[in-house]
């Protein structure tokens, strides 16, 4: 009868951890610390030879305190990221704009918008 136990609570015990890994919710929004702030990369205007304006907006924080955003920009990468040239237009949620200087003329840029939390 010790036998039948001990195999009965072996199974109760895998049964329950494979529950548990297998109920974990996951979010295709997540880098693994958490949500992360959705941005939209806006308009161009007032472009110079070695300038432009972006406009950006922060739709929503990620559930946390967005503590960076401004635009990342690239003139070979068409994905840029924060590993680029960043230009910082602040913090928190909402609607921003800035100028992004020292640019070359007769070059292509990929530029969008990007946030930290």
């Amino acid at each position: 009868m010790k036998k039948s136990s001990t195999i009965s609570i072996a199974a109760i015990l895998l049964a329950s951890l494979i529950c548990t890994l297998a109920c974990k919710k996951k979010s295709d929004t997540t880098t693994g610390t958490g949500p992360v702030p959705l941005v939209v990369t806006g308009n161009y205007s007032n472009i110079t030879f070695t300038t432009v304006q972006f406009t950006g907006n922060v739709t929503d924080d990620g559930g946390s305190f967005v503590t960076k955003r401004g635009f990342c920009w690239s003139n070979s990468n068409q994905n840029p990221s924060v590993l680029n040239d960043t230009a910082v237009i602040g913090q928190g949620a909402g609607s921003f704009s800035g100028t992004i200087t020292g640019l070359k003329s007769q070059t292509n840029y990929y530029i969008r918008a990007y946030a930290t939390n």
